[in-house]
């Protein structure tokens, strides 16, 4: 909550609420990194709740400014996503290795 002075009586209370979301393909990205990508986004987009577009703007009036960062940040947890599938299949790998290394020496 905030105290509001412009919309209202004085020492009006406004609420304004903040939320984050995201779509993802849980078979291409896990869950920790979704839930790393909204906490980025949370912190990123702090100092700029405060201006105006943010804050009272309509559909899309931060789009303009704000774009190029969350294309950036999105592009991140792609690299991180393909990383992770890479070391899951490592894992697999070696797995699969050591079971047939076993079964040799059986």
């Amino acid at each position: 909550t905030e105290l509001d002075g412009n919309y209202g009586e004085e020492n009006s209370v406004k609420i304004l609420l903040w939320t984050f979301s995201c779509v993802y393909d849980p078979n291409e990205l896990s869950e920790d990194y979704a839930k790393a990508f909204l906490t980025k986004i949370v912190y990123v987009t702090e100092p700029l709740r405060g201006m105006p577009w943010w804050r009272d703007g309509g559909l899309l009036s931060a789009q303009p400014s704000f774009a190029p960062t969350l294309l950036q940040q999105m592009e991140n947890i792609e690299q991180l996503g393909q990383l992770a599938t890479l070391n899951q299949h490592l894992s697999e790998t070696k797995e699969i290795m050591a079971n047939n290394i076993e079964n040799i020496l059986e």
